[in-house]
């Protein structure tokens, strides 16, 4: 796992919803590759958001932010995804098994680029 993706899933996990969140995801996005360069631009988009944040979390050792002392199996290809969509929730909506992209006003490329990705690798019964 790269330090961008332990940094987004460090991010995400930072929030108390997160939990709830994970419960609540529909369990077809297990079945989900990232396709490449996905999480580089999900950080990117981050840390233009909180680049302090995002600074400080990158910054620590690999160790303090490891997936397994916070319970979390570091295999599960799906944690990055689902922190990616819980920092993503202001734009993407998960109802029951159907996932939904809120557009909104946006002068911003790069989310939108990023959206335009998750919304090609959703398996097609949860595009909304």
């Amino acid at each position: 796992m790269s330090n961008l993706e332990q940094t987004i899933q460090t991010l995400a996990r930072l929030d108390p919803d997160y939990q709830a969140f994970i419960a609540a995801l529909p369990p077809d996005v297990s079945d989900i590759d990232l396709p490449g360069g996905l999480v580089d631009d999900v950080a990117d988009l981050l840390q233009r958001e909180n680049p302090e944040l995002f600074s400080r979390i990158l910054a620590q050792p690999p160790r303090s932010r490891s997936l397994e002392k916070f319970g979390i199996d570091p295999l599960v290809a799906t944690v990055t995804l689902a922190a990616i969509l819980f920092l993503l929730r202001t734009h993407i909506k998960i109802v029951g098994k159907n996932f939904i992209f809120e557009h909104k006003p946006m002068d911003n490329k790069l989310l939108e680029k990023v959206l335009d990705t998750l919304k090609s690798i959703l398996p097609p019964s949860t595009k909304g």
